[in-house]
């Protein structure tokens, strides 16, 4: 905020209120009512450069930002829910979100405002340019983005734990695979692995079965069943206190073809290469293209790919995102899912994806499963 001289940076959109307060409003959180209802009772936090942090929040959610929020500034405004608290307790606020997020906003007099012009909505964006003439409006997204890409030790801890829990669950997962069983009993399975494990929720638990269903990105879940010779293909993203592990694997039902063989050789050469460089210093782009150089050498010239690996946080494509044009170099802190996924149809989808921390002085690899072909 010193650098952008910003006075007050304000948090609107889900995946950024939970990133600086910590209470549970995305898509993602055990209880998603808060995401639910976002638009007509939204959640805002208002960071002052002197340190201040408010929070304001509908009222009826004032038990569950002092169960789960750190920020003790909590200021609420009129909701529909009827709640009977004990005397002394914030009794309801009669005034509109947006009036209670104005008045927030002018008490602090900012020549600067930086807030999330994709996000919030033109209404509320028009009635804050009006009510604050004074002032300059900035968008808040790129200092979000380059806030989240290095990670505390909690962040990381938090991550940790997700790429664990995952890595259980898949594990689980691929145990129970054999002839008969159906994309829909193996997801099944996956996501009670997931929550028996400790984990919150998923952001995606994709299991592509086959020719058709393997090389098909958003498959959902179906009663196909496995039979033999299908390769099979796992990705999965897990969360843990709202933080996310995306990793992925490939299993391969007996006969394996030679054809399937050297696909998956290709994918796990340049995942391993790239996972061998990465160090703080080294350019993202230089990552892709390391990637990309081994896929065409080893299998297809023709092999493209727009990210081979992505950041992963409070959402499952956070920055740096590892494409050809990313000149960011690596920083200690990072957390990067990299993976190099190859889809055929009439054959199937190959991939192995690792979550990657990047340390002082080189990276970790947070899953500690094979990344072997599973051949069942």
């Amino acid at each position: 905020m010193d650098r952008e001289n910003v006075d007050i940076l304000l948090a609107s959109s889900p995946a950024n209120v939970f990133y600086i307060s910590d209470i549970p409003c995305t898509c993602t959180a055990p209880n998603r009512l808060l995401f639910t209802v976002f638009q007509a009772s939204p959640v805002f936090c208002v960071l002052t450069r002197t340190g201040a942090f408010k929070l304001i929040i509908t009222n009826s959610a004032l038990e569950l930002a002092s169960k789960s929020c750190w920020i003790n500034d909590i200021i609420t405004y009129k909701t529909g829910t009827y709640i009977v608290r004990p005397q002394g307790v914030s009794t309801q606020n009669q005034r509109l979100s947006s009036d209670v997020l104005i008045e927030t906003l002018k008490e602090n007099k900012p020549k600067v405002l930086a807030l999330e012009k994709p996000v919030l909505n033109y209404e509320l964006h028009e009635k804050i340019r009006k009510s604050l003439p004074g002032t300059k409006l900035i968008d808040a997204s790129p200092l979000f983005k380059e806030l989240r890409m290095i990670k505390t030790t909690e962040e990381i801890r938090r991550v940790k734990e997700a790429t664990r829990i995952l890595g259980s669950a898949t594990m689980k997962t691929i145990n129970s695979i054999e002839k008969g069983i159906t994309e829909l009993e193996l997801d099944n399975i996956l996501k009670t692995a997931i929550l028996c494990e400790g984990g919150d929720s998923w952001h995606q638990t994709t299991i592509a079965t086959g020719p058709e269903n393997g090389p098909d990105i958003f498959n959902q879940a179906s009663k196909r069943k496995i039979v033999s010779g299908d390769i099979i293909r796992l990705d999965i993203g897990c969360l843990y206190q709202g933080y996310t592990a995306d990793n992925a694997r490939t299993v391969a039902v007996k006969p394996v073809t030679r054809e399937a063989e050297k696909i998956y050789d290709a994918v796990k050469e340049a995942t391993d290469r790239a996972i061998d460089v990465m160090k703080p210093g080294i350019k993202i782009c230089e990552i892709h293209q390391l990637i990309t150089d081994i896929v065409k050498q080893k299998y297809d010239v023709n092999y493209t790919r727009g990210n081979v690996g992505h950041g992963v946080g409070v959402e499952l494509y956070d920055n740096p995102e590892v494409t050809a044009n990313n000149e960011q170099k690596l920083l200690p802190g990072m957390t990067i899912s990299i993976e190099a996924p190859y889809h055929k149809l009439g054959i199937g989808g190959f991939i192995v994806e690792d979550s990657i921390l990047i340390t002082d002085k080189g990276c970790e690899d947070l899953t500690t499963m094979s990344r072997e072909l599973f051949v069942v």
